[in-house]
């Protein structure tokens, strides 16, 4: 999707602004325009969610929808919601995201068969769920194939009790069910059972997360990276697949992109990086800022690890990671998100 057909809601009363800051305005005369780059009252706009998803946007000030006609033209003197007043609204987001609930600040992940909110790390694939759009609502896809219906029972396709509805309130995101009420993690395991709640609080508040890349690192003898043994990081893990669950938490390794370095970052589930020790080889270290320490800092070539100065070789008297060479085997097929907040795109 091209930047110039994005548009990002602003919370509070919304105003619409393109990607490069200019705002979605109106006047009295029901005139629009997108030229503006501050927001005053004639770039202000109210949500009206429809039972179907889409949305009715009315001028604050004004008093009128926003309308779309025919010849490709804006205008915004409707006094009452009809079909051109009617957006259908696409998250312009990677489907692939990591959901937080705001509340209990944990995120959702596939847990014995449910959707649980209670993973304080989102780690692996299980933590991964796909934003399914289908007809103006949302499914949400969960690592096994399933989708989350209402009553937080897995279902095999997207039944219309699967599908939600996105509502914003105070920046947070909320997804409102085929019978109008919100999603909402339990008490107790966070799990999504049938929800009464019909108005947005914070317990049903969310957050999307771009699902940042991870896999396994596999040595040249096959075994798996690990750092179950301490602060070391070692290949001593036979050698395992996702699919058969041969391997844990900590054989699994998130890559994060340092944009000013050109570098990545290797994070582990204990929300440790790895770095370059003066004597030990490559540990897993707690307070490391990726960002500005250039020993957390690696590079790709060849889908292989190596160190900006040298390769990194598998020293085959030792399991400790000395010098390794490794290569990524990802655990899902993920891509990283370039936006930095939530955008949406109107049809």
């Amino acid at each position: 999707m091209k930047n110039l057909l994005l548009q990002t809601l602003q919370h509070a009363t919304c105003s619409l602004s393109r990607t490069r800051c200019f705002y979605l305005a109106t006047d009295k005369n029901g005139n629009v325009s997108c030229d503006s780059d501050e927001r005053g009252e004639g770039e202000k706009f109210e949500v009206d969610v429809q039972s179907d998803g889409r949305w009715a946007l009315k001028s604050v000030p004004f008093g009128y929808f926003l309308s779309g006609l025919g010849d490709d033209r804006l205008t915004c003197s409707a006094k009452t919601i009809g079909e051109n007043e009617l957006w259908m609204v696409h998250l312009a987001i990677h489907p692939q995201v990591c959901i937080k609930s705001v509340q209990r600040s944990k995120y959702a992940h596939l847990e014995d068969g449910e959707l649980r909110f209670n993973e304080i790390v989102p780690w692996g694939s299980d933590a991964v769920i796909a934003m399914v759009f289908h007809e103006g609502r949302y499914a949400l896809q969960v690592s096994n194939g399933k989708y989350v219906s209402l009553d937080g029972t897995l279902v095999d396709s997207i039944i219309d009790d699967a599908r939600y509805v996105i509502a914003f309130k105070e920046g947070h995101l909320a997804l409102r069910d085929n019978n109008g009420c919100y999603l909402t993690p339990a008490a107790g395991n966070g799990a999504v059972k049938k929800s009464t709640k019909s108005s947005i609080g914070k317990a049903q508040y969310l957050l999307l997360e771009d699902s940042a890349p991870q896999g396994v690192f596999y040595a040249s003898d096959g075994r798996l990276a690990s750092t179950r043994q301490g602060a070391d990081v070692s290949a001593n893990q036979k050698k395992g697949s996702p699919e058969e669950g041969e391997f844990s938490d900590k054989e699994i390794f998130q890559l994060e992109y340092v944009s000013d370095a050109e570098r990545w970052a290797i994070r582990t589930v204990e929300n440790e990086y790895w770095f370059l020790a003066n004597s030990s080889g490559i540990q897993a270290k707690a307070g490391i800022n990726p960002k500005t320490d250039n020993s957390a800092h690696f590079q790709f070539e060849s889908s292989t690890v190596k160190w900006p100065s040298k390769p990194l070789t598998t020293n085959t008297s030792s399991p400790n990671l000395r010098v390794i060479s490794m290569q990524l085997q990802p655990l899902s097929p993920r891509k990283r998100s370039l936006l930095s907040s939530v955008s949406t795109a109107l049809f």
